[in-house]
């Protein structure tokens, strides 16, 4: 029997599953990923839900989980129908990398929807739930 008739196929097999396992792992197994990419899985922007304590508007919202610099804004919204919504409050950290901020503005007049917002200067935007306040 010869056996290099016999290890050949047996090596070209193990090499075709090898080569199939290669391209079905996930792409952050690999060791060559970079920090950006990796970071950019786990950066993100977060806003929470607003809360009224008498007649005060309150809630936090930021950035975390991020390697790279960015300017963020947190800021009160009162929803507006038909018409851009109205910041009330707002408060903003430039060049971060991760930041938690809370906000607070006084009820309007008008009671209805209001919502917390988080903006980076990368784009991103994050809406807390619209909550009806302020009656």
């Amino acid at each position: 029997m010869n056996v290099r008739r016999l290890v050949a196929p047996l090596v070209l097999m193990g090499a075709a599953l090898s080569a199939g396992m290669v391209v079905s792992s996930p792409a952050w197994a690999g060791g060559d990923t970079s920090a950006g990419e990796v970071e950019t899985q786990a950066c993100g922007l977060y806003a929470g839900s607003i809360k009224q304590t008498g007649r005060v508007l309150s809630g936090s919202g930021g950035r975390s989980g991020c390697f790279t610099h960015a300017d963020v804004n947190v800021g009160v919204y009162e929803e507006i129908a038909w018409w851009p919504d109205r910041r009330l409050s707002s408060a903003s950290r430039h060049g971060i990398r991760n930041v938690h901020l809370t906000v607070s503005a006084g009820c309007t007049s008008i009671p209805g929807p209001y919502y917390i917002e988080t903006r980076s200067s990368t784009g991103g935007v994050s809406e807390g739930s619209h909550k009806s306040l302020c009656h």
